[in-house]
């Protein structure tokens, strides 16, 4: 569990001052700096009592020991100083200098808050000093694989620091894959920020494949809009008409699908921002901890035409690489003479053939649309596929799908029902063929969250305990399927962030895993989509009243969803009993809870809509408030969300109701499934 400010390691070599960020695995502190001691901060994992706690604390020490490898070879100023590594049998300690600052991915969901985009003098300039940081491992033919926002940290002085190399790929070193995330993909990473050959080749990658995710990071900067949810090849000048064009072209070389197209490495996208920024922008400004105000302004100021051509400005750099920058590149006339065939293939036969599947399949190809607040993003992430391929889009149910009141198991692919001989009537939803939702009613009315300071496994961020109101709404009676959630990736083309279908045979009825926020989120916007009808990821404290009860009679003091009798291996799926995922509704009725929703306690984690922290990654405290920001669906996709009920890999101190998980709503580990409410 995450230390408290004030505690110590090692028999109190380290004291705890501040807690930066509590994940799944790893928590982030400050240490307390003291005469000859700097304060230094803290990355700590600790070994779980369980067989996934082992796989991933060996994951980390490998992790760790390469960070302190090329620590011990590297230094720069926009390299964050790694010291060492302090272990013993179940934690291990990666202390590392403090980056006072926050990180890039704080500053940029500030700014999407505050519906305001970072000036383009100041993109450049992060990107320009993360480029000179990667530049001295690209030398040596090392490839971060893990760039993204929340690894740009900021010293106290507004600089940045290059953190995590944990996941490099060294030379003449095997390709590492991702055990913890039991990824499907050769290399390691965030899927949102990787190149297509880290997402597909089993071979070494270049330094190429770090300029991609530097692009991706510069495009998120500009347009405040992470590009993997957009039209492929959407231009960045066409987000934000201000980007000068040779910026514009520049990054479009750095987002290219061909490796070769790019920069060759860091150094190479270095020179080129320095060059034209050197002449085409204002002079530098501080950006530092102190000068927030200044750093998170409105945009760069308008710039003339001379100076964004460049040909009104004496001073204009003259290096070979640079010329063409403000023109489009020069046609590929193998790719040119293709496009011309595939499109007179489809003029003809072939293409009225494939308008009629097409049409008979629900698809439609529709215009681009620029997301301008976060709910259609997320809306657009139930259509979103790989670059390479077209864009699908499922056509509206022209009126909502009926609620049928017939006690029907969730079913998917194949015809086997869910034991339901004993349940109530509910409410069902059928978005589609193949997915029925089998809904509970949870009635209008106050009931107790959190934890009192009478159960003695209660977490600090569980209390207070206090009332919370809630309207009427419906919440899934079981987790979404294998079955279910095929459905819905065959009926959209979406591409999970590793949920496999061929890995589901067998286990149609078992919870859908594994599944990321982002994957949940887009099931949710194609069953809205589909049905008519409002579906959503439940918040947190819809979440807990459907486990808990109203604070009518002592519903609302239960510890677990069937009560407080201690949980069983005839209750629930828990602490690697099972060693796997269970059918849902294996334990229904006799652990439903009291408005009759299976398995909320154990089988896997559920996603829920709220985010655990803040943008300084500060948690948000209870009472619980769904207005203060932890309801926003934050488009950029740099969050914590919670996650509830604890799943198979867990011991009972996790499946207790009022217990609060959390990650970034990017990962999608073996444990992570979810379920949803409909709201009337």
């Amino acid at each position: 569990m995450p230390l408290k400010t004030g505690q110590s390691l090692f028999k109190g070599k380290y004291q705890i001052d501040a807690v930066l960020s509590a994940g799944a695995h790893t928590s982030l502190y400050c240490t307390r700096g003291a005469p000859l001691q700097p304060a230094r901060m803290l990355r700590v994992v600790q070994r779980e009592a369980s067989e996934n706690g082992t796989a991933v604390f060996s994951e980390y020490r490998r992790r760790f020991q390469t960070e302190v490898k090329l620590g011990e070879i590297y230094r720069h100023p926009n390299i964050l100083q790694v010291y060492g590594l302090d272990k013993d049998a179940d934690t291990l300690v990666l202390v590392m200098e403090c980056a006072s600052g926050g990180s890039l991915a704080d500053r940029l969901q500030t700014l999407t808050q505050q519906g305001r985009k970072m000036s383009i003098e100041d993109g450049i300039r992060i990107i320009q000093e993360t480029a000179d940081g990667l530049a001295v491992i690209h030398a040596e033919n090392i490839v971060h694989r893990n760039l993204k926002p929340s690894k740009l940290l900021f010293d106290e002085d507004g600089h940045i620091k290059l953190a995590d190399l944990g996941l490099a790929q060294l030379p003449n070193e095997p390709i590492t894959r991702l055990q913890l995330r039991q990824s499907h993909m050769p290399h390691p990473g965030t899927p949102a920020y990787m190149s297509p050959e880290q997402k597909t080749s089993s071979n070494f990658i270049t330094p190429a494949s770090d300029v991609y995710a530097l692009g991706l990071i510069l495009f998120e900067i500009l347009t405040g809009h992470v590009h993997r949810n957009l039209r492929p090849g959407i231009r960045a000048s066409k987000l934000r008409p201000d980007i000068p064009a040779w910026l514009d072209e520049l990054l479009a070389r750095m987002l290219d699908e061909d490796a070769r197209q790019r920069p060759r490495d860091a150094a190479e996208v270095g020179k080129l921002l320095r060059d034209r920024a050197a002449w085409s922008l204002p002079a530098p400004r501080v950006i530092g901890a102190n000068a927030n105000a200044g750093f998170l302004g409105a945009g760069a100021p308008a710039q003339s035409a001379s100076s964004e051509g460049g040909s009104g400005n004496p001073s204009a750099p003259s290096d070979a690489s640079l010329r063409g920058l403000d023109q489009p590149p020069p046609p590929r006339r193998g790719r040119t003479a293709l496009a011309i065939l595939i499109t007179l293939l489809l003029c003809g036969g072939l293409g009225i053939g494939s308008a009629v599947f097409i049409s008979q399949a629900g698809w439609t190809f529709g215009p681009f649309m620029e997301m301008t607040d976060a709910a259609s993003t997320v809306e657009f992430l139930s259509r979103t596929i790989e670059p390479t391929r077209p864009r699908l889009k499922v056509t509206p149910s022209p009126t909502p799908a009926p609620l049928t009141e017939t006690p029907v198991g969730a079913t998917g692919l194949d015809s086997s029902p869910i034991p339901t001989a004993t349940l109530a009537p509910a409410l069902v939803l059928t978005p589609a063929p193949g997915v029925s939702i089998e809904l509970a009613r949870v009635p209008a009315g106050d009931f107790l969250m959190g934890s009192s300071d009478a159960d003695p496994q209660a977490e600090p961020n569980e209390k207070p305990q206090h009332k919370v109101t809630l309207a009427e709404y419906y919440i899934a009676k079981y987790e979404i399927t294998n079955a279910q959630f095929a459905v819905f990736v065959q009926s959209t083309g979406y591409t999970p962030t590793a949920w496999l279908a061929d890995k589901t045979t067998g286990k149609p009825n078992h919870p859908a895993t594994p599944i990321s926020w982002v994957d949940a989120s887009a099931f949710c916007a194609w069953v809205s989509r589909t049905s008519g009808r409002d579906v959503r990821l439940p918040t947190e404290a819809q979440w807990e009243k459907a486990a808990r009860g109203s604070s009518t009679g002592s519903t609302g003091d239960r510890l677990y969803p069937w009560g407080n009798q201690p949980p069983s291996s005839a209750l629930l799926n828990y602490d690697m009993q099972i060693k796997d995922t269970s059918p849902v509704g294996n334990y229904s009725p006799r652990s439903d809870s009291p408005y009759g929703a299976a398995d909320m306690a154990g089988n896997v984690w559920e996603w829920t809509n709220t985010l655990y922290s803040d943008a300084k990654g500060q948690p948000y405290p209870y009472p619980y408030d769904p207005h203060d920001g932890r309801e926003l669906l934050d488009p950029n996709g740099v969050a914590y969300r919670v996650l509830r009920g604890g799943s198979y890999l867990n011991d009972a101190s996790y499946v207790r109701s009022a217990f609060r998980g959390a990650d970034d709503a990017s990962q999608a580990h073996k444990g992570y499934g979810f379920r949803v409410v409909l709201l009337p």
